[in-house]
């Protein structure tokens, strides 16, 4: 490298590294033929700041021919690397950039860090310096996606350049920056597990999706990564550090990126503003569109339980590789305290080893409230199996999130439903399994509901059925935490409820109905259709103010105003429920005793006549 012109006082390049000490970083230099640019790249990385730090040098080499290439491999193989352990990797045969980008780098632990550089790139003295701050500052954050040395200007949602200077101070952003990128290791190790050429990265409503589709397929990597991004609701740090100025220019020559060369973008920061040296705790974190959005809420874990009779011993989470058969579907909106309650309640429950699956399903519309919803709802960690966070583009309402939440695939699977304003007992997953095991092969069976009864449907008064504290069967289902039984459900959903007339004559639940909105009280059309085949949800009063799960019955489709949670979790379990009756009392409309339905046989075979 020729020598280089002297550095301001305030850059003066450090004493190189001991060849002995570990080095914790390693700068990935992805080249091929642009023998001139990586030389270039090689020479600003020579002359930054390391801070006596040992920094690791890998010069990656794509397969190929020619005289470019070869110029390129003896320009890499020349390059002097003082502070670290350099490689020179060639490949034998092309395997493009994205490969590069997958292939280059494995984190060993959380503690190291890594920087990838295409060839037409040139850093500042500082990108180093700035990179460690960053970590230092934001590498606990699990929203931070990693840090990059790019000038922001693309806005993905439009399209067009929206710069977000933010005070020429560090701020997140949901999309990534990839020249000159550091990605945090915990996120790039699951990441790279992603197979790009079998992996569908679509995401809607984002310009990098619709740029996807017309590039070849598995070269536009960045697309996988903004998948990732959006799943786990990440942020890359960047700086806008003057209005001309970046860590890291890009000189836009002719390759994958760009048909024919485009000039460098911007110019590099050659002295380092103090004000850097302290970013702040929090930074501004940007959405897709650029606009300020809420800092994610990491949920926090459920608070240690008191300490449990023998009978209730948590046990371990399931195998990530067993199927599940039970699904959790949790319904939010704008309520995120409430929903990060639910998540915390659900975490806390037992699960007997099985995989459990959970899908959150938060509802179409716009607001602070609502993004906090979705914040929560991606943090939430779900060690039993697997979790998906479901967006609607637009407001459905909740009886659409009933009819389309779950398709039972067999009458093997189960399904809880639970709106984000419960609260479940630890047993609750406990006792619905009893129940099917015990009455799931019931004609009559509507479902298991972990509601506390107290409706009478026929008089609209109040009527607790104790049953002494045993299961039971009511006619009216439980909506405050359902799970129906997937033969009869499959059947219901096929009701169009916008079409369909759900009136029963005598009950207080039909008058209701006349009164909503058309299409909002989803449950009247399953009272229609337990009336129509004779069924009866399974039901546990298992105390005068307990429950499997508690209401807070706050504001929303139910409640005008909030009313306050209803009753009192189950905390312990009662040895008596182990062993629930071979036929429950089962009770009417009424909320009266009537006998079990008769299940009709079929049809005997015809004797050969």
């Amino acid at each position: 490298a020729p020598a280089l012109e002297p550095k301001p006082a305030d850059a003066k390049a450090l004493a190189p590294a001991s060849a002995k000490k570990e080095a914790l970083f390693k700068v990935i230099v992805m080249g091929w033929k642009r023998h001139a640019s990586l030389a270039r790249l090689l020479r600003s990385l020579q002359a930054a700041e390391y801070a006596g730090d040992a920094i690791d040098l890998d010069i990656r080499i794509d397969g190929g021919s020619g005289e470019d290439r070869d110029k390129s491999i003896a320009v890499a193989k020349a390059a002097e690397w003082p502070f670290g352990t350099k490689q020179v990797l060639i490949n034998d045969k092309n395997e493009g950039l994205a490969a590069a980008w997958f292939k280059g780098w494995v984190p060993p632990s959380d503690d190291h860090r890594a920087m990838f550089l295409e060839d037409d790139i040139e850093v500042s003295p500082f990108w180093y310096k700035w990179v460690q701050l960053m970590y230092k500052a934001y590498g606990d954050k699990p929203w931070m996606a990693g840090v990059t040395l790019q000038h922001q200007t693309l806005n993905t949602r439009t399209g067009g350049q929206t710069h977000i200077k933010n005070d020429y101070t560090p701020f997140g952003y949901k999309l990534l920056g990839s020249w000159g990128f550091s990605p945090h290791p915990k996120h790039w190790r699951e990441f790279i597990k992603i197979d790009p050429k079998k992996h569908d990265p679509h995401v809607p409503g984002l310009i990098t999706s619709s740029w996807f589709k017309q590039v070849k397929k598995g070269s536009m990597w960045t697309q996988h990564f903004i998948w990732y991004t959006e799943k786990h609701n990440l942020f890359t740090i960047y700086l806008t550090p003057g209005d001309k100025l970046s860590m890291a220019a890009n000189y836009r020559e002719k390759g994958e990126h760009y048909q024919s060369s485009q000039g460098k973008d911007f110019t590099l920061v050659t002295h380092w503003d103090p004000k850097w040296d302290n970013p702040p705790a929090t930074p501004n974190l940007y959405g897709w569109d650029c606009k300020l959005v809420p800092e994610p809420i990491a949920l926090p874990p459920a608070p240690a339980l008191e300490p449990k009779p023998a009978d209730a011993k948590a046990l371990a989470p399931a195998s990530a590789k067993k199927e599940a058969l039970f699904k959790v579907i949790v319904m939010g909106w704008k309520r995120h305290a409430s929903l990060a309650r639910l998540l915390r309640s659900l975490q806390a429950a037992e699960y007997a080893g099985d995989a459990i699956d959970l899908d959150i399903r938060i509802d179409g519309g716009s607001g602070e409230d609502r993004d906090k919803s979705i914040a929560v709802a991606k943090a939430a960690e779900w060690p039993f199996g697997t979790k998906q966070v479901l967006i609607n583009d637009k407001n459905e309402g909740l009886a659409a999130a009933w009819f389309k939440g779950w398709v039972p695939p067999s009458d093997d699977h189960r399904a809880m439903f639970l709106e984000d304003d419960i609260e479940v007992s630890p047993f609750w997953y406990k006792w619905v399994q009893l129940m099917y095991k015990a009455y799931g092969d019931k004609p009559w069976m509507a479902g298991v509901t972990l509601q506390h009864q107290t409706l009478n449907t026929r008089t609209g008064g109040q009527t607790h059925i104790k049953n002494d504290y045993t299961p039971f069967g009511y006619k009216l289902l439980g909506s405050w935490g359902f799970s129906p039984h997937p033969k009869h459900w499959r059947e219901f959903i096929k009701i169009d409820p916008k079409k369909h007339d759900p009136h029963v004559p005598g009950l207080i639940t039909s008058s209701w109905f006349k009164q909503v909105k058309k299409g909002s009280m989803w449950t009247q059309h399953f009272i229609w259709y337990t009336e129509k085949h004779n069924l009866f949800t399974i039901y546990l009063t298992p105390g005068d103010k307990l429950s499997m799960a508690a209401n807070y019955r706050e504001k929303g489709e139910h409640y005008q105003s909030s009313q306050g949670k209803d009753f009192t979790l189950v905390t312990h379990w009662d040895p008596k429920w182990d062993n629930p009756p071979a036929t429950p009392n089962l009770y009417g409309w009424d909320c009266k005793l009537v006998p079990e339905p008769i299940a009709l046989p079929p049809a005997p075979a015809l004797e050969p006549k």
